[in-house]
């Protein structure tokens, strides 16, 4: 549901942008604030969960963020969307910080790989669902609709996650007063270069969500539904190629098929760069196809990397720190792509440039074609530091 909400919105900037008459700027805030207020409260409610059960603060996040969409469509102004923004954040902090500890801690090391790699499916399908969805309801319906479609689902969530789910068994006991963090886990070298990579490889993939939707309705002139359907297609292949990747991982290592994941994302970023007012509607959506592919190769294993390193007395805090290197990657690259688009635009167009809706293509284009030569200089980064890693099976 939060990967549902994360992929509506970003196909929804554009029209909020010019719905509320705010700049470009100030609309990647309703994205950016969401992920700044995930990243802050991630460990904390990791912890939380270590203390109190896991699972009562998944169950407690998922009614926080319920009422937060019930609340982000009802907005009427920038200022009551954002407010409801944060409240939306803290209830997907909690899920966040908990979910991959549960998964975890329920299934065997053996069996570890598949069962994220299915969490990446399910993942995928929310981000699936969101830009089809969101450019339907945006065709006919308010921007503020694209926030209703998380209240049923939540609703339904939030009633099957208290009859299925059971209850934590938890022991209060001298672990009360642990610190928020112990910050030897980061002396593990393998689950420090898995958090890094993870920073790097969510960064420029914010990078290509902040700008392909204005890229696909601004420079393509493309309508909302279409520019939707056209973005479904990563998260379409990932759906497809998660579960794979997670049973290959528990067969053939982690390492191996991460990598590989790695390398794809890489040549895409590569490809990304040649991108142009006049590029075909299908090498975008080969470009898009391919990174997906890449990313559903890569997360699994990745993930399961990060969370094997550590001791079992850690996991929640693993869990809740793996979240948060993909949060702040996705703030990271939420943020340097739009400063960087329009400090390289304004320094074109000699002038202060702080929206795109349609003019300057031309700045536009240079502004894209920096930001990705930048995504490939972090991803080429990720690489090296992947080829270091201690445990490579």
């Amino acid at each position: 549901m939060d990967d549902l909400d994360a992929s509506i919105v970003n196909v929804a900037l554009p029209v909020i942008n010019r719905s509320l008459s705010i700049s470009m700027s100030v609309a990647e805030l309703i994205v950016s604030i969401y992920l700044i207020v995930i990243c802050i409260f991630l460990l904390p409610f990791g912890k939380l969960g270590d203390l109190i059960g896991k699972v009562k603060v998944f169950k407690i996040g998922m009614i926080i963020f319920t009422v937060g969409s019930l609340l982000s469509g009802i907005s009427f102004n920038i200022t009551f969307l954002l407010i409801s923004r944060v409240i939306q954040a803290l209830g997907a902090a909690m899920t966040m910080s908990t979910n991959n500890g549960i998964i975890t801690e329920t299934f065997p090391q053996q069996n570890r790989g598949q069962a994220l790699g299915w969490v990446g499916t399910f993942v995928a399908l929310g981000m699936i669902a969101g830009p089809g969805i969101g450019g339907i309801l945006l065709e006919f319906l308010p921007w503020q609709s694209i926030f209703w479609i998380n209240v049923p689902i939540g609703v339904i969530l939030i009633v099957l996650g208290f009859v299925i789910i059971p209850e934590d068994n938890i022991k209060l006991g001298s672990h009360t007063f642990w610190p928020l963090i112990d910050f030897k886990i980061f002396k593990n070298w393998d689950f420090t270069v898995g958090l890094i990579t993870a920073i790097l490889v969510f960064m420029t993939n914010n990078f290509y969500m902040v700008l392909t939707p204005f890229y696909l309705e601004n420079t393509k002139s493309l309508s909302a539904s279409l520019s939707g359907m056209i973005m479904m297609i990563l998260p379409l292949v990932q759906s497809i190629i998660a579960p794979l990747s997670g049973g290959l991982t528990d067969n053939n290592g982690a390492w191996k098929i991460a990598i590989t994941g790695l390398w794809i994302i890489f040549i895409v970023q590569l490809g990304l760069v040649l991108l142009n007012s006049k590029s075909s509607i299908y090498y975008v959506g080969l470009m898009i196809g391919f990174l997906g592919l890449g990313n559903a190769i890569f997360q699994s294993p990745n993930n399961t990397m990060i969370m094997s390193s550590v001791d079992e007395t850690q996991l929640g805090a693993a869990g809740s720190i793996n979240a948060l290197a993909r949060n702040l990657g996705m703030v990271l690259g939420n943020v340097t792509s739009t400063w960087l688009l329009f400090l390289i635009m304004s320094h074109l167009a000699k002038k202060s440039i702080t929206d795109y809706t349609g003019k300057y293509t031309n700045y536009f284009i240079s502004g894209q074609h920096l930001i990705y030569i930048l995504g490939g200089i972090l991803l080429f980064i990720a690489l090296l530091l992947s080829k270091f890693r201690t445990n490579k099976k």
